[in-house]
């Protein structure tokens, strides 16, 4: 459910970091956002969904410095509730550097056993490898606008981030 209100709407999200529990999370617009507590880095990152795109994102993820970690996802609506969203990793995964434009693309391999294995249909595999070429050249190639204009309001490099209340 895209929503065209800048006001930040609480809703759900269901994704491997919680094994699937519902936590809670904010919407505005196409985009989702949580903050996570990263022992690792004894600090919070935020994480953003982009729904129109189907992806996961987060600035600084592990130990990774200066790096963007973006994971192709399934992203649903639980059936009996529109405020529910279930993230379901897709296997192939994008790592920026910085604030862009070089990358490079994780886990093809994965994507590939994942298809010979019938686990991802050959359909499934073709829609996420559209959808990585339609987000690179979106926001990676000839110039485009990194990171993603959508998630800016929400976003800060010191990990410092806007109180989603506040907005």
């Amino acid at each position: 459910m895209i929503i065209d209100d800048p006001t930040p709407l609480r809703v759900f999200i269901q994704y491997r970091n919680h094994q699937f529990e519902t936590v809670p999370a904010f919407q505005v617009n196409n985009v989702i956002f949580r903050d996570e507590n990263d022992p690792r880095n004894n600090s919070v990152r935020r994480y953003f969904w982009l729904l129109e795109h189907k992806v996961q994102m987060v600035f600084d993820p592990i130990n990774w410095k200066n790096e963007w970690r973006i994971d192709l996802v399934d992203i649903k609506i639980e059936s009996n509730n529109p405020y529910i969203y279930k993230v379901v990793d897709m296997a192939l995964d994008i790592v920026v550097e910085n604030m862009g434009p070089t990358y490079r693309i994780l886990d093809l391999d994965d994507l590939g056993e994942k298809l010979e294995s019938g686990e991802f249909t050959i359909s499934q595999v073709t829609g996420i490898l559209s959808r990585t070429q339609l987000f690179l050249d979106s926001f990676l190639h000839r110039g485009a606008p990194w990171p993603p204009p959508e998630i800016r309001p929400f976003f800060s490099i010191d990990h410092n981030y806007p109180n989603p209340d506040k907005i």
